[in-house]
C-alpha cells in the first residue's frame, strides 16, 4: 500500500512538471503565432497597396484605350496623344501619393 502511495505521489509530481512545461510551451507558441500574424498583416497590407497601384496603371491604360475606341466609333479622328499621356498621368498620381481614380484624370 505504501508503495502505491509513493508511486502515486511520484506520478503526480511528474504530471505536474509536464503540465507546467506544456503550459509554458503553449504560451511561447501563442506568442510566436501572434508575431507571425502581425508580420502577415503587414505583408498583406503591402501587397494590397502594390496590387492597387498595378490596378491603377491598368485603369489608366484602359481608360485611354476606351477613349480612342469611342472616338473612332463616333467617326471622329482618334486622338492617339491620350495614349502617350498615360505615363505623365501616372507620375502625377504617384506624386500625389494616391492611387488612380477616374475623376483624377
Amino acid at each position: 500500500m505504501m508503495m502505491m502511495m509513493m508511486l502515486s505521489v511520484f506520478l503526480y509530481g511528474q504530471l505536474s512538471r509536464d503540465h507546467q512545461r506544456l503550459k509554458q510551451q503553449s504560451l511561447e507558441l501563442e506568442d510566436q503565432l501572434m508575431t507571425l500574424r502581425q508580420q502577415n498583416s503587414t505583408e498583406l497590407t503591402s501587397l494590397q497597396h502594390e496590387l492597387m497601384s498595378e490596378m491603377s496603371v491598368c485603369a489608366l491604360e484602359l481608360d485611354a484605350i476606351i477613349s480612342v475606341c469611342l472616338q473612332s466609333a463616333n467617326g471622329d479622328e482618334p486622338n492617339l496623344s491620350c495614349l502617350l499621356s498615360i505615363p505623365s498621368k501616372l507620375l502625377k498620381a504617384k506624386a500625389k501619393g494616391s492611387t488612380y481614380h477616374y475623376k483624377d484624370v
